[in-house]
């Protein structure tokens, strides 16, 4: 309609004054007092129109009385609204997230929320309302699309919802002049539809601001995708509640009347942690505590898909369960992504697309496409990490993937074949790197069996398991032998118990290496006897077999727990030998762990000068091969040997230079021997407190922050 603009001049209307208090006064000097009524949904902020008043203009009133009546019933405050009705449950944690969407909404029209369902983002959504509506002359209006079902569905819940003129040709004319956050929520499911609709609000209303929650980007130009992720499982103080510990407190709190004290925290927090942070699994966790402690709900973790009902009768039906609510998305997989998902289910960690297009067989179809749609529906996770892009997938998504009848995926999919493509990748894994542990590949190595330590971890327990694939076990044990002794003495020792239980049960005889390993590492966590056994057994089968390395290792290993019993003049003759025997072997690994050794031996013996030649011969076999881990070792020798001797500079400077090697931080117990030796030797200069400022940065080293 156009506004006839001698009406205006008529009465004294100034141009500034809104296009549509205009038009409500020239329908009503027309008489048009129904159009006026069927324009009454299209109060604008400013100046916001009282319906009543406007309903009741004559029908043939005069044009000046009436335009007085209606600007002086209709020039009241103005009201910024929203429609989201108050939350009857506090909303718990998610500061950070709420900053960085009133960062964003800055710099971006187009805002969406992406996540896993279960995940939190429409509460996410609607707190954000909360703080925002403000900021938008017309407020903020929360349509959720959770119930549409085509196009016109979404344009007619969107229209409803918003200020504007409703009987307007279309539902851009209608917002083409508000100034307005426009909240879709639930958009997977008509993910074009909501695309295209979005597209043209965006293109032909420039004061609208859109956020979207969905598991899959929408995808249009402008987008910027905001991945929520679970709530923090971790408060950085143990005597403080998680976000997510909050929110199971809150609400466990609601539903038995109970309070929740300190001694009640490490288990909530454990559950939790089980529970991924997902909001939805806590709060259905949190119905349970009517009639189950927190640890009988963890114990029932097992099989949380029957565990996890009751959700309000009031919430959407797909979050009266975990597995409504997981089944919703596996409904909208295409059969690659459900067979991808179920497949996927055999990982335990981040891994790398290499190892998800060698170990899933989805049938001929583009690995990175199906990968890409499981992202896109938030049911993958993507890591940049400094090996390069990882994905993770949640241990309850996992665990659907895993329950899911298989008759709704693939035959083909079925987990046993899986498993072992899983088994044979990372064995080839182990294999590769078991050259690189001595030289200059040893840090990357190490680096990445600490990114692949859960997938090996659950490698080596399906080779226990499976009577065929023992050796497999044996292998993944004793090819991870540096990684081990270096930076997980103590997981090293619990594969070795289940090692050797498992092979004692069955009769079986371990390798040469794996019985060396594992002595190795019983001498290092001080059970002597136990790594005499296995050394001296590792000792006879190389002899028999023919295997020099095995041999000179395991010798050297006995001549280790003879110096730790004390009988240093036993273990300098036994190295000595074994030294011979390596040289002539002309395995440079093995001779230089020995030289080591037996400078350690000479050092408290008292023998300097054979300890510091030892020293210096098995420092220039560590350089010409690049490798730091043994030379770390060495360098600490040579630091005891200095500083026995009275030379605390000396000492000093080889303690120093130990520490800045490149791989210090994956050898926690060399380091551990070096930062000792470096601080007796500052206490003999009188330098307590730089001693205890030494001992501090080795505490820091050892949890990532090396101030040195």
């Amino acid at each position: 309609m156009t506004i006839n603009p001698d009406i205006a001049k008529e009465n004294g209307l100034s141009r500034h004054r809104s296009r549509l208090e205009l038009e409500v006064l020239h329908l009503g000097s027309a008489g048009l007092v129904a159009r006026v009524r069927l324009y009454r949904s299209a109060c604008r902020s400013k100046p916001v129109y009282h319906i009543r008043a406007i309903a009741e203009i004559p029908t043939e009133a005069n044009v000046e009385s009436s335009g007085r009546k209606i600007r002086r019933c209709t020039d009241r405050a103005q009201r910024r609204v929203n429609n989201v009705a108050s939350e009857a449950t506090s909303f718990i944690g998610r500061a950070h997230e709420l900053r960085e969407i009133r960062d964003l909404l800055v710099r971006t029209r187009l805002l969406t929320l992406t996540g896993t369902g279960g995940v939190g983002k429409t509460r996410l959504a609607k707190a954000a309302i909360g703080g925002l509506y403000r900021s938008f002359r017309d407020g903020a209006r929360f349509i959720d699309l959770g119930q549409a079902f085509d196009d016109e569905i979404i344009v007619r819940l969107i229209r409803d919802a918003t200020p504007g003129v409703r009987d307007a040709g279309t539902l851009v004319a209608q917002l083409s002049d508000t100034e307005l956050l426009l909240v879709l929520d639930n958009c997977e499911h008509l993910i074009e539809k909501v695309s295209s609709i979005a597209s043209q609000i965006l293109a032909w209303c420039p004061s609208v601001a859109i956020i979207a929650t969905t598991r899959v980007p929408l995808g249009i130009t402008g987008e910027h995708i905001m991945r929520v992720a679970p709530l923090g499982i971790e408060s950085g103080d143990v005597d403080k509640a998680s976000e997510s510990a909050s929110l199971f407190i809150d609400r466990a709190r609601a539903v038995t009347g109970r309070d929740f004290d300190q001694s009640d925290l490490a288990a909530v927090n454990d559950l939790c942690v089980r529970l991924d942070g997902l909001p939805l699994a806590i709060e259905l966790a949190a119905i349970k505590a009517r009639i189950m402690s927190v640890p009988e709900i963890s114990a029932g973790l097992d099989q949380r898909f029957d565990l996890l009902t009751g959700g309000p009768r009031d919430a959407p039906v797909r979050h009266h369960s975990l597995n409504a609510m997981l089944r919703w998305s596996w409904d909208y997989c295409s059969p690659e992504e459900r067979r991808l998902w179920t497949q996927f289910s055999v990982f335990a960690g981040a891994v790398p697309m290499d190892a998800v297009s060698s170990i899933c067989d989805l049938g001929g179809a583009d690995t990175t496409r199906v990968v890409d749609g499981l992202v896109q529906q938030s049911l993958l996770a993507v890591e940049d990490t400094q090996r390069g892009i990882r994905f993770r997938m949640l241990d309850t998504i996992r665990e659907f993937g895993r329950w899911a009848p298989l008759s709704e995926s693939d035959p083909d999919s079925a987990l046993p074949p899986v498993r072992v493509r899983h088994l044979q990748y990372y064995a080839d894994f182990v294999s590769a790197l078991s050259t690189e542990w001595f030289g200059s590949a040893q840090q990357e190595s190490s680096q990445l069996t600490a990114a692949n330590i859960s997938d090996l971890r659950v490698a080596f327990e399906y080779a226990l398991e499976s009577a065929e694939f023992h050796d497999v076990a044996d292998t993944l044990f004793s090819g991870l032998w540096l990684f081990w002794v270096s930076a997980r003495l103590a997981e090293g020792r619990a594969w070795a118990d289940k090692l050797h239980r498992q092979f004692q049960r069955l009769n079986r005889a371990s390798s040469i290496a794996s019985l060396w390993t594992g002595g190795w590492i019983s001498l290092l966590s001080g059970d002597i006897p136990g790594a005499r056994d296995l050394v001296t057994e590792a000792a006879v089968r190389a002899a028999d077999e023919g295997d020099v390395s095995g041999l000179c290792l395991s010798k050297g290993l006995l001549a280790a727990c003879a110096a730790v019993d004390a009988d240093l003049s036993i273990a300098t003759d036994q190295y000595d030998q074994v030294v011979e025997a390596a040289q002539k072997g002309g395995e440079p690994m093995s001779l230089a762990v020995l030289l080591q050794n037996r400078a350690e031996v000479r050092c408290f013996g008292g023998d300097f000068r054979g300890a510091e030649t030892d020293c210096v011969q098995a420092e220039m076999i560590c350089i010409d091969h690049g490798d730091e881990w043994l030379l770390l070792y060495v360098l600490w020798v040579r630091t005891l040997i200095s500083h026995r001797q009275g030379d605390f500079v000396a000492a000093r400077h080889h303690a120093v230079r130990a520490l800045h090697l490149r791989t210090a931080t994956e050898n926690q117990h060399g380091v551990a021997l070096v930062a000792e030796t470096l601080a007796w030797t500052l206490s003999e200069q009188n330098n307590s407190n730089t001693a205890s400022r030494k001992g501090r940065c080795w505490l820091s080293r050892r949890s990532g922050n090396w101030p040195m």
